[in-house]
């Protein structure tokens, strides 16, 4: 799935277990007017199949504000009322910043780097 700026794309896998598993990556802007096409294009994806667990790729993603750390809360959210488990895989610099306001003891979060 595209956006107008930067890549997003939804990848679904099987576990050996069986059980389904949704990555969606991120790259370049997580900020802004693009969280909304995001936002939609995740729950989008989330409506059509049920998923064992959610996999967030945002550790390609070079600029991420507030309403970027808004929308990952959302959609820990999202997983947790459907029953799904949900993790972040982040660079550096996005970890730090989920560190800064604690989000890090929130969900998981995968550190790349």
């Amino acid at each position: 799935m595209a956006s107008t700026s930067g890549k997003s794309s939804v990848n679904n896998s099987s576990r050996v277990d069986g059980s389904s598993v949704c990555q969606f990556e991120i790259n370049g802007d997580f900020s802004g007017d693009r969280v909304k096409k995001i936002e939609d294009e995740f729950l989008e994806v989330l409506s059509a199949i049920a998923y064992k667990k959610v996999v967030l790729d945002i550790s390609a993603v070079n600029n991420f504000d507030s309403p970027g750390l808004a929308l990952c809360i959302g959609l820990y959210k999202e997983c947790q009322n459907k029953k799904m488990d949900f993790e972040i895989i982040a660079n550096q610099d996005s970890c730090n910043l989920f560190k800064l306001v604690n989000l890090d003891q929130v969900f998981p979060i995968k550190e790349i780097k």
